[in-house]
């Protein structure tokens, strides 16, 4: 290691900050559906499931069926690579909530079920990206500040150590701000979470036709586009991207609130 890193203490706050919002959050929301109904946990234990299956199962079995066999050229064509993305995103979230919603609607139909399933897959996102992400960041800035760099680059082989020093670098140079961004983008992700699981709750309890399914794999695909432009270098400001991914959220929320409130008469 040619180079000793050390990470900000104002770095390190942002960072616990963003971490405790995205774990502490989904916990007190799930806290509350348990209030409400005892077997409100249920609901949420399905959404929490029909992300884990879905995100993180069957999609990247997709991805390397599509990228790495059928069109392993897509990545060099940035367009259809985020549409590819988000469209496969929203298709395989947004299919197994509906099948989760079904099963849960059998027993319990009423609206505290669909905001709780919401509850479940966007808080165990929050807890898998945000909070777990978060922590292995401030873990490996501890350890970087405590001078165990190098321990970190031992284990890695040799042909890799370009680019883990290359990510030790990023971490301790990236603006202590930065951090929360990833901590905003849960706390939104999980309000557009919740959003779809009543729009798709609409559609199993027949208060909406079936395309309120369709509709919230478009919008749950929406969601994606601004991520996908700024993995791409597009968009190259973390909190443009972020207002952006905000303010279609807020809109998703909502119109999915005044469609609730026409159905509910």
């Amino acid at each position: 290691m040619t180079e000793t890193y050390s990470v900000p203490a104002a770095a390190l706050v942002c960072m616990a900050v963003s971490m405790l919002l995205s774990l502490g959050v989904p916990a007190a929301l799930a806290v509350l559906c348990g209030r409400r109904r005892r077997s409100a946990w249920r609901a949420v234990g399905v959404g929490a499931a029909c992300f884990a299956v879905s995100a993180l199962v069957l999609e990247p079995l997709c991805h390397q069926l599509v990228l790495g066999v059928l069109f392993p050229a897509l990545p060099q064509h940035p367009a259809a690579h985020i549409a590819y993305g988000a469209l496969a995103a929203g298709l395989f979230e947004e299919t197994a909530r509906l099948v989760g919603l079904r099963f849960l609607c059998r027993r319990e139909p009423d609206a505290l079920t669909g905001f709780a399933c919401g509850v479940g897959h966007g808080g165990l996102e929050a807890v898998y990206i945000g909070g777990l992400g978060m922590l292995n960041n401030l873990a490996t800035a501890v350890m970087l500040n405590a001078g165990q760099g190098p321990a970190l680059l031992a284990a890695v082989p040799a042909e890799q150590l370009p680019l883990a020093e290359s990510q030790l670098a990023a971490l301790a140079g990236l603006p202590p701000l930065t951090f929360l961004a990833g901590g905003a983008e849960r706390l939104v992700t999980m309000a557009l979470h919740i959003a779809l699981s009543m729009l798709v709750w609409m559609a199993v309890t027949k208060r909406l036709p079936a395309w309120a399914w369709a509709a919230a794999v478009a919008l749950h695909a929406g969601a994606d586009v601004a991520a996908g432009l700024y993995q791409t270098g597009v968009l190259t400001n973390i909190w443009l991207t972020e207002l952006l991914v905000a303010a279609y959220t807020g809109a998703v929320c909502c119109g999915v609130w005044r469609v609730y409130r026409r159905v509910q008469g």
